[in-house]
């Protein structure tokens, strides 16, 4: 998007979606810029031109206002769920609460790869979908071109074992393709000469849009303000021949972004509005959702443990709590009167001048309804009405105005709306028929949830190869090190005395190669494998011994191997 000033510069606004790193979540976003604007539209100073689809709402009630989170129904009491930091949430939450991340898949390409089929941006994939399908890149640049002109039938037949495909560990859309070649368009091979080009047109066709509007910079990275960062022709990587983290020499360097959407789990973390922060240890199973007694047709979508508000010391969380119940019960009151005028803007001010003494928020709203037409007041209302997102909202003032909990008890009695009720909780005893209920009423009103920027998937991933090894150990590591035991997981083994399944996951599936290629061997011929029928010598474990050689070279004594100071294989060659 273009905007033009009247002084004649011009600014850019990039509405395609921008891959950043959310480095404390271990993950990518994709911030998307909308505008409610169009093409002709004239705008004034300080007049929002774009803004961030999820970190912003524009409306024309709040006007552009940040988003905290979504706004859940809550109930202040402690159950077996709110144990140490913990709590339950309903699925509603869960979906309310989903975030988009994105994920990158990098892949290095051979400059006389062949390409057999890649992925487009926006196509939805699944888990172990493949992302791109190449051979493996030749130095022979005529054996390169006999394997393109080869049909179909025979080139698969000849290069089955040469096939290399990429796959996705995530389930989404391709949300973005970024490209860097440190070769020349002329030196690739034609199917991936077509790749590169079409990304390289694209990228051209950007700088030639934005050169129209910005003539002066046309040299320039940045033009009309906005900074182009995709490269449109071949880099150098660094010193050690990388590019952003991948080994890139004389070949292509292909970036997958997928997008997925991340509902909350168990394990995920929240905070509500403030410092209080609870890990999610339960979902409540669908048709069990707490509520409560004033409002039984409205779920309860989480609790949050008393003593977490005082072991934190945020006891704010209450009037918060309260004054967003009565500025939505103040919508639903109003609803219910039936657009009648009178009885509409008597409550209205009525339930302000309580709240707020000050009389500043009455007077606010009495300038804005008192010019309005019957017309005009019934199409605010309307509208007010049909979006979910839309109140009527108090402005407080932090040390001027503060919001108390006099005012907020005052503005709950106008309104005729209990602070404290009573909470009855099927998931406990998954009978409908024999509900439990707590034994006196406790507070329950609406927060904003927030969802912390450490995520499950930062803890928690899945592995689905053991091709990725240490060079030093052979242990797997990269992005396939979630298969490791842990020292956790080795001493519940031990003390279980389960030695079977300690020789397995220790074993073969860990450092030992030989036993790993005659574990492989013994499936694929007789379909099972007996850990007895494994070749077991120390020699070939493969971190043990690593181990061992640095003791040794620090001049220190173990056993691990041998109990004496040399290692086996030194050890044989003196013997010989």
């Amino acid at each position: 998007m273009i905007a033009k000033y009247k002084s004649g510069k011009c600014r850019a606004i990039d509405l395609n979606p921008n891959i950043v790193k959310n480095g404390g979540g271990g993950f990518f976003l994709s911030n998307v810029m909308k505008t409610k604007l169009s093409v002709g539209d004239k705008f004034k100073k300080n007049d929002v031109l774009a803004y961030h689809k999820d970190f912003f709402t524009n409306d024309n009630f709040n006007n552009c206002r940040m988003n905290v989170g979504p706004l859940e129904k809550i109930a202040i009491m402690s159950t077996y769920n709110t144990y140490e930091d913990a709590t339950a949430i309903t699925q509603k939450f869960s979906s309310d609460a989903a975030t988009e991340m994105c994920f990158c898949r990098p892949s290095v390409i051979g400059k006389n790869a062949n390409i057999y089929s890649m992925v487009k941006k926006g196509q939805e994939i699944q888990v172990g979908d493949v992302l791109i399908d190449f051979d493996t890149s030749y130095n022979d640049e005529s054996l390169n071109k006999l394997l393109y002109n080869l049909s179909d039938e025979n080139k698969d037949a000849l290069l089955d074992s040469a096939r290399n495909q990429v796959k996705s560990k995530y389930s989404g859309v391709i949300e973005d393709i970024k490209i860097y070649s440190t070769v020349d368009l002329d030196d690739l091979s034609p199917s991936l000469k077509k790749i590169v080009s079409d990304y390289y047109s694209d990228i051209n066709k950007k700088h030639n849009f934005l050169n129209k509007y910005d003539k002066e910079n046309k040299d320039s990275t940045v033009k009309c303000g906005m900074m182009i960062t995709e490269p449109s022709e071949k880099i150098d990587p660094n010193m050690y021949g990388v590019i952003k983290g991948n080994k890139v020499e004389d070949s292509v360097l292909i970036e997958f972004y997928i997008k997925h959407s991340e509902p909350l789990e168990v394990g995920s973390k929240i905070a509500h509005f403030t410092g209080l922060k609870n890990t999610v240890g339960e979902l409540i199973p669908a048709g069990y959702e707490p509520y409560s007694h004033y409002r039984p047709d409205e779920e309860v979508s989480t609790l949050l443990g008393a003593m977490s508000i005082l072991a934190r010391m945020t006891p704010s969380i209450l009037t918060t709590l309260f004054g967003n119940k009565c500025i939505i019960e103040l919508k639903r009151h109003l609803k219910d009167l039936n657009m009648d005028r009178k009885k509409m803007e008597d409550l209205i001010y009525k339930f302000f001048t309580a709240i707020d003494p000050s009389g500043t928020n009455t007077k606010k709203y009495k300038g804005l309804f008192g010019p309005m037409s019957d017309l005009q007041f019934r199409k605010y209302f309307n509208d007010l009405f049909s979006n979910e997102n839309a109140y009527l909202t108090l402005d407080i003032v932090e040390y001027d105005r503060n919001l108390k909990m006099s005012n907020v008890e005052a503005g709950a009695k106008v309104l005729d709306v209990p602070l404290y009720e009573y909470v009855s909780l099927p998931h406990l005893s998954m009978d409908k028929d024999n509900v439990i209920t707590t034994p006196y009423p406790v507070p329950v009103g609406y927060i904003n949830e927030k969802r912390t920027q450490q995520t499950v998937m930062k803890k928690n991933g899945v592995s689905t190869d053991i091709q990725e090894r240490s060079a030093l150990t052979n242990q797997i590591t990269g992005h396939d090190k979630n298969g490791r035991s842990s020292d956790l997981e080795n001493i519940m083994f031990k003390s279980y005395d389960m030695d079977a399944v300690i020789r397995e996951l220790n074993g073969p599936r860990a450092d030992d190669a030989v036993m790993k290629q005659e574990m492989l061997r013994s499936i694929a011929v007789n379909g099972y494998v007996k850990l007895d029928d494994l070749t077991y010598d120390i020699e070939n474990k493969t971190t043990l011994n690593l181990v061992d050689v640095y003791f040794k070279g620090m001049g220190l004594k173990t056993d691990l191997v041998n109990s004496g100071l040399m290692t086996n294989k030194t050890l044989r060659k003196e013997l010989r």
